[in-house]
């Protein structure tokens, strides 16, 4: 085992005897074993499962943050991690999958009457109406006044 060497001036390690990497036949490096559970989630499918679940992390941070802005109140939403591993021939297959759940925008409410046949109407059916629905502006569609 390697002593640790420290640099004098900052007393930095510069070399860490917990984590070796070692050389390939064609004297490329070889990764150190994960010696933590984020070091082994990081190498799982060459490091796209955890790009991949930090994307999803952010896009669930924005809802969040948009739904919490929206309503002016708690938002809360899950990301879920699973592992799968099964034991064969000596080796370990890991499955990694992950699912997130957002809160919901909530949408608005409207207001609404029924009229004799028990059918909604947007306006209370004993009252007399002043302004309909009228063209306004040139895009041609249709508004409420």
């Amino acid at each position: 085992m390697q002593d640790e060497v420290y640099d004098t001036t900052t007393g930095e390690v510069l070399t860490d005897n917990t984590r070796t990497e070692s050389r390939a036949a064609d004297g490329g490096l070889i990764p150190a074993a994960a010696y933590t559970a984020g070091d082994a989630i990081n190498q799982l499918e060459d490091g796209a499962f955890q790009a991949d679940m930090h994307r999803a992390l952010a896009d669930l941070i924005g809802q969040l943050n948009d739904v919490a802005d929206a309503t002016q109140a708690k938002a809360t939403g899950t990301l879920t991690m699973k592992l799968k591993i099964t034991k064969e021939d000596n080796a370990l297959k890991i499955a990694a999958d992950f699912d997130t759940k957002a809160p919901k925008m909530p949408r608005p409410r409207s207001i609404m009457w029924t009229d004799d046949q028990n059918n909604l109407t947007r306006f209370p059916p004993n009252q007399m109406q002043m302004f309909g629905l009228r063209q306004v502006g040139g895009s041609g569609g249709l508004r409420r006044a």
